[in-house]
């Protein structure tokens, strides 16, 4: 029977399976929620007992969800969300940011761009955690419980809301030492004669697709180098091991040092967008909404620059 005492005993329970879950073990939640392991292992216990199912299968390195568990795991989510949106609308009733907000962000452009942005906002809101995640994979917004997340390219999630903050173009580039010993590429299907350094977080680094007026043209490289950060992409091009297909900011200073230089700039004209993707809503914190207002003004001064 529904019980409203038993419901406000459940909930946090479940945010401290769901934490279990999204962080893959006892430690990494418990340092997560600021608990002690022997909490969460009790409240876990708790949880299983009242529900008469086992939730989680335990070995000594390894914690993962049952079958039971995932569907729990996916419900725990959805109450979750309920609660913080109930939570934020007295929030926002106050005009008051506060609390945490966790961003995903890709590490070179959280490098360039992120830092100088967190300032003023944090300055702004003294009431507000900033928890950032710098990696290249991308993540699931949702599944993971990310407030905001940065995304490069082009974003098709109807669960998502989808903000522009600039513009970057993905250009062909290689350092001049690579160039004198094994020539500059003339046209596109050249690059499938030449050592190009792949991008592991590509969906196939081995197909580079360019664009020629309203056509796409795909083109398979090879190379005995993958990385999986742009930045490493980066300096492995300046050292002359290969051709790097990277988007314009991360090899700027490269571009500008001399380092680095553009290669079949006629022939590659594929343009991008850099996004900020949160999830989908009736209500958006006050702290999310201030953040991306600080990021859309700052990346604008950066685009208006660049293009200038």
């Amino acid at each position: 029977m529904f019980s409203i005492g038993n419901s406000i005993e459940m909930l946090p329970r479940m945010q401290i399976f769901a934490e279990v879950v999204t962080q893959g073990g006892f430690s990494k939640a418990a340092t997560s929620l600021g608990i002690s392991k022997s909490k969460v292992s009790k409240q876990i216990a708790l949880l299983e007992e009242s529900l008469g199912v086992r939730l989680l299968s335990r070995t000594t390195r390894v914690v993962h969800a049952t079958e039971a568990g995932e569907l729990y795991y996916e419900r725990c989510l959805e109450m979750l969300r309920i609660a913080e949106d109930a939570q934020g609308i007295l929030s926002s009733m106050q005009e008051e940011a506060i609390g945490r907000v966790r961003i995903s962000v890709p590490m070179s452009f959280g490098k360039k761009f992120l830092q100088g942005a967190l300032v003023g906002y944090l300055d702004a809101f003294p009431r507000v955690h900033a928890l950032i995640d710098m990696n290249d994979q991308r993540v699931d917004v949702l599944r993971e419980g990310f407030d905001l997340a940065i995304r490069i390219g082009a974003v098709h999630d109807p669960d998502l809301i989808v903000r522009r903050l600039m513009d970057t173009r993905r250009i062909v580039v290689a350092a001049p030492k690579y160039l004198a010993e094994r020539g500059a590429p003339k046209d596109l299907e050249d690059l499938k004669s030449h050592e190009c350094l792949l991008y592991e977080y590509q969906s196939n680094p081995e197909e580079w697709v360019f664009r020629r007026g309203e056509k796409k043209v795909a083109v398979k490289v090879s190379g005995r180098v993958r990385i999986n950060n742009g930045d490493l992409l980066a300096e492995a091009a300046s050292a002359g091991l290969g051709l790097a297909w990277l988007p314009d900011f991360i090899v700027k200073q490269q571009l500008e040092s001399g380092e680095l230089v553009v290669l079949l700039d006629s022939q590659c004209k594929e343009s991008s967008t850099v996004n900020a993707v949160l999830p989908a809503r009736k209500y958006i914190p006050l702290k999310v909404r201030e953040l991306l207002r600080v990021l859309e003004e700052g990346l604008a001064e950066v685009s208006t620059s660049s293009a200038s």
